[in-house]
């Protein structure tokens, strides 16, 4: 699996900085480029740049969550492809058909491995 992401830019948008250091070290393992925001605005200000293929966006952020961010991001054209994965401390939210309802490519839950990042990116 190693150097299976390079290439793919990732940007983790998590409120807290654990979550975000362990994805960011994972990812990185894998070959991904990944920048890291702690708020959904942080994130808005760093996508003109970065260009991220995916990101994974926890849904309980606070102020603006990941559903509006979504909802946000499906209305300007040039970010609608980005891959938005959610990031869930409550496995009840990981069915498929309400991730997909709300503009989710896919989910995964918090506590996750190397491995669930692994799979859910590539």
């Amino acid at each position: 699996m190693e150097n299976e992401l390079v290439g793919r830019k990732i940007l983790v948008v998590d409120d807290s900085p654990s979550i975000r250091r362990t994805a960011k070290i994972f990812l990185e393992e894998f070959g991904a480029d990944v920048a890291a925001a702690s708020t959904s605005f942080e994130a808005l200000a760093i996508i003109a740049d970065f260009c991220p293929d995916s990101m994974l966006i926890d849904e309980s952020m606070p102020r603006f969550n990941a559903y509006d961010f979504s909802a946000l991001l499906g209305r300007i054209n040039r970010y609608s492809k980005i891959r938005l994965i959610s990031l869930s401390s409550r496995s009840d939210r990981t069915d498929p058909a309400k991730i997909k309802k709300n503009g989710f490519w896919s989910s995964v839950s918090k506590p996750f491995t190397k491995e669930d990042l692994y799979l859910v990116i590539h």
